[in-house]
């Protein structure tokens, strides 16, 4: 308790600083380990434990650690690292916070009337879009299963399949149709809506504008499907500077250069490099969406339903919600998990958060969570050392980290690791004084 009791107390800072909070979440759920699993903890639709057992996608309240909030400082960070990191780590780190310019454009669907948004770098294809793709995930997929519970099999087999695998490179990709149409916004063509499975709810609104003369995936889903084909960004012939025509059905491959625009209205015969611009332009000027940024690095998800890691210090309250608890009566014991297996037994019976804080796993000399067993006497040799001796710490587990791989799990779960990391620093920069700066190893 000793140790742990400044897990809690950081964690209440953190949610009293908005850095933390709770919602609803699909995640990886073993029925053997009774707990969600993180990606990298599935190994061929299989629990990495459990080598037989067969992973479940399951709807769950989650705590999630706001890591987000400071990924623009984190991607502008690498340029401190590149004298010290290997260059594979630097660019899986900027790959995995994944900055894109783009433009989140709103469909409208048929009937409903509801707002779909999507979000595309590639605005310039707009008036090619001949289907749109949900991801089993989203939202919108409950009250399609309601009125069409024809096709739950179909989705509930894409939601279970491993989430890596889905978009796999060269794998084919399924899907099945909504019986539900979309508007879009720029030219009101009526187009079908689908949920596929290499659409993920964890990059740019869980949706996407397929446009399979001018995207890969979208082309082999197209041709899979008998969907339509329209051509909107004609190659250009290198000696003449020319448009060259090309018919949908003689296409073999899906279009990805830029061109001359056509079938795109009046933006028919300017670059494709200028319609980005013009076609963002006509979008926000109908109020049908708007340019922005956004980041493939999501929030991460820190609940787990086992003895894993510190309990959370979070009481549940019919009247008031959420509280935290009070700082004089941390630590919340972990004894009184000890006796529960699952989420539902904690809150009926203490009404305390059985989801465990998975805090920061960092080696000898750092911060390392309770659930590992570590002794209290690491958090003292912590809070002891000189500046120096830190430095020297962190840089030696970062360069491990970054050379040898995370563990079980590899460079993935890494990147994760070190994005907590470098939030949980940052948080405390930003909030208190302290008597170092992030080792730039």
């Amino acid at each position: 308790p000793e140790y742990y009791r400044w897990n809690q107390w950081i964690f209440k800072k953190l949610y009293e600083k908005g850095l933390v909070y709770r919602k609803e979440s699909t995640v990886n759920w073993c029925p053997d380990c009774n707990t969600v699993l993180a990606n990298e903890q599935v190994e061929d639709g299989k629990c990495w434990r459990h080598g037989k057992t067969d992973v479940i996608q399951k709807e769950l309240t989650q705590w999630f650690f706001k890591i987000t909030e400071y990924a623009e400082e984190l991607l502008t960070g690498h340029k401190e690292l590149e004298a010290g990191w290997p260059s594979k780590v630097l660019a899986m780190q900027k790959n995995w916070i994944g900055k894109s310019f783009g433009t989140e454009v709103n469909f409208t669907v048929e009937k409903t009337g509801e707002t779909l948004p999507v979000f595309t770098t590639r605005v310039d294809t707009l008036y090619g879009v001949t289907y749109a793709v949900l991801a089993p995930e989203h939202p919108m997929v409950k009250e399609i299963l309601a009125e069409n519970p024809s096709i739950t099999a179909e989705v509930e087999a894409m939601k279970n399949a491993d989430m890596i695998e889905r978009t796999a490179e060269g794998k084919e990709k399924t899907g099945v149709f909504t019986g539900r149409y979309v508007i879009n916004p720029v030219n009101n063509k009526r187009v079908p809506l689908w949920i596929g499975d290499y659409v993920l709810m964890n990059y740019g609104t869980g949706a996407v504008m397929a446009v399979p003369t001018h995207d890969e995936r979208d082309f082999a889903f197209a041709k899979k499907y008998n969907l339509e084909l329209i051509p909107v960004i004609l190659p250009i012939d290198k000696e003449s500077k020319e448009a060259i025509h090309i018919k949908a059905e003689d296409m073999q491959n899906a279009f990805v250069g830029q061109g001359i625009m056509a079938n795109s209205g009046e933006f028919d015969g300017i670059t494709s490099k200028e319609a980005l611009t013009k076609i963002a332009e006509k979008v926000e000027a109908i109020k049908a969406g708007t340019r922005t940024v956004k980041y493939r690095l999501k929030d991460w998800g820190i609940s787990r339903q086992r003895y894993w890691g510190t309990p959370i210090p979070a009481i549940y309250c019919d009247k008031c919600g959420i509280v935290m608890e009070k700082e004089e009566n941390l630590p919340v014991p972990k004894k009184v998990y000890d006796v529960y297996r699952n989420l539902e037994e904690v809150i009926s019976d203490v009404k305390l958060v059985a989801n465990h804080y998975l805090a920061l796993d960092f080696s000898e000399g750092y911060l390392q969570d309770s659930s590992w067993g570590q002794p209290v006497d690491k958090w003292r040799k912590f809070f002891n050392m000189d500046l120096e001796e830190l430095n020297e710490s962190v840089k030696t587990y970062l360069h491990n980290l970054a050379n040898l791989g995370h563990g079980d799990f590899g460079f993935e779960t890494y990147v994760n690791t070190i994005y907590s990391a470098k939030t949980y620093y940052a948080f405390v920069r930003d909030n208190y004084s302290v008597g170092f700066v992030e080792p730039k190893c």
